[in-house]
């Protein structure tokens, strides 16, 4: 039998339930808004050095560097306060620090798993993981890496043929 990955603090499993697939938000996230944040600063070092006098151009390089460490702060906590996770019952996913809000649903309730993957997320190699169930709700596994190869392992183990 193959080791199960271990459950979650926020999860409490049931006695036949086991952790199957944990995942969470992709790092390329925070590495992507570095690299946006360098070239948004060298864009502006050419505005500033050609176009713009001194005293706005400390105002404006100010404000820039602000943004761009908001950027980056951004995508490190949406990596950082997401988790997600299939067990042998359920798909739960978890979003918060201290205290999560998870929203589940029972395997036997989804009916469907597709892949939702833009342009720039195919570029970053990060995509959502959609788990519809019959009645129109489910849950998302947003912004993952390798979206695809999370897919794959979910189809082996979720049956979504309706036989239960």
């Amino acid at each position: 039998m193959a080791h199960s990955p271990s459950p979650p603090g926020w999860l409490e499993l049931r006695d036949d339930e086991r952790v199957v697939l944990r995942v969470a938000p992709s790092k390329n996230l925070v590495l992507a808004s570095l690299t946006a944040g360098v070239v948004l600063m060298m864009a502006m070092a050419v505005v500033v050095g050609f176009v713009l006098s001194r005293t706005p151009a400390r105002w404006t390089s100010f404000v820039v560097l602000l943004v761009i460490v908001a950027m980056i702060a951004g995508a490190f906590l949406v990596t950082e306060r997401r988790e997600y996770v299939l067990t042998s019952r359920r798909v739960c996913a978890a979003v918060g620090f201290g205290s999560k809000r998870v929203a589940a649903c029972p395997v036997e309730a989804v009916a469907d798993v597709s892949i939702e993957q833009d342009g720039w997320e195919q570029l970053l190699s990060v995509g959502t993981v959609r788990f519809a169930t019959r009645d129109g709700e489910g849950v998302t596994f947003d912004l993952i890496e390798n979206p695809a190869g999370v897919h794959g392992r979910v189809l082996q183990f979720v049956d979504l043929s309706g036989d239960g």
